[in-house]
């Protein structure tokens, strides 16, 4: 078990210049597991090894007793309702924090008895959670949390007669992603000008009519900015199994490279991230925390995904 105490900046006037202090504490628990395998058979040898951690997080104190709670903005534009994470005593880190959806209004008479007001057909519903007849900030819940509960990695090893193979792949599981980019291209209106912009291709599948959406809203440069607000249809899940690195290569006989002078010479192939299983959206589900805060660990504003690479070499040896 592991106690942390996390760094909060101060809001304190321009000219006494930059203090920290530790804003919050939190307790750390899981297993950590680490296990390997090794065998031949015949000229075949292989290994087979892995790891797993489950973690499980609890904010213990708040300094200086402030509030209930303490909030991170993760707004990527202005129209997304005030998109932010909460951290409370009790609960995990960097909660997301937003709306639960209830579809969409098919009909001017369902948009108009809706709790949230100017709303037409086509737009997106929320959950009256209160429930006191109103939408706002107070029917905000837990969406989601960007730590992941499971963390997990193993790597296979094999040889056969100067042949040689190995893979690593490493993943995670029991975590969300805020996918933010979905309030900049889920919605072709430009909110700070006139003009419209580039979206993705799944408006294709927009409300159009009666019948014909209940998860994607009108794409209408009228419609209310209500329909990007932040809430669970920015949630995605963010598990992943990924083959980090793999690598191929043979090595000629000894007993002829001594002839020549060599101890060994070795050829190979090398890949890093070939693959990626995920059911997430974006470009990368291995989001972290952007800009290395912990209260937005799971937010993604657009992370530029690791690069996909191959070479070939030569190990040489005199």
């Amino acid at each position: 078990m592991t106690f942390w105490g996390i760094f909060r900046c101060l809001s304190i006037p321009v000219y006494m210049g930059y203090l920290a202090k530790n804003g919050f504490s939190m307790e750390n628990s899981g297993v950590e597991l680490a296990a390997e395998y090794r065998e031949s058979i015949g000229d075949v040898n292989f290994s087979i090894g892995g790891n797993f951690a489950f973690l499980d997080n609890k904010v213990t104190k708040l300094t200086d007793n402030q509030g209930a709670y303490v909030t991170q903005s993760i707004s990527l534009t202005s129209h997304d309702g005030g998109a932010i994470t909460q951290t409370a005593v009790g609960g995990r880190i960097g909660n997301f924090l937003g709306y639960q959806t209830a579809g969409i209004a098919q009909t001017d008479a369902e948009a108009a008895a809706a709790p949230l007001g100017g709303l037409y057909a086509g737009d997106r519903l929320y959950e009256d959670v209160t429930p006191d007849g109103i939408i706002n900030a107070s029917d905000k819940v837990t969406l989601g949390n960007g730590l992941p509960k499971y963390t997990f990695g193993f790597d296979v090893k094999a040889d056969f007669k100067g042949f040689d193979i190995s893979a690593f792949f490493v993943g995670q599981a029991g975590v969300q992603i805020a996918n933010m980019l979905h309030g900049a291209i889920y919605d072709m209106r430009y909110h700070n000008s006139t003009g419209i912009v580039n979206c993705s291709a799944d408006l294709m599948d927009r409300w159009t009519g009666s019948g014909t959406s209940n998860t994607m809203p009108r794409n209408n440069y009228m419609a209310p900015i209500s329909n990007d607000w932040f809430s669970d249809v920015y949630i995605e899940n963010g598990s992943f199994l990924r083959l980090s690195n793999l690598q191929i290569g043979y090595s000629l006989d000894q007993s002829l490279l001594s002839k020549v002078g060599i101890s060994s010479l070795r050829f190979y192939v090398a890949g890093q991230n070939l693959l990626t299983i995920t059911k997430y959206s974006g470009y990368d589900p291995e989001v972290g925390s952007p800009g290395q805060n912990v209260l937005s660990t799971g937010a993604d504003f657009g992370r530029y995904p690791l690069a996909r690479m191959i070479s070939l070499g030569v190990n040489l040896k005199f």
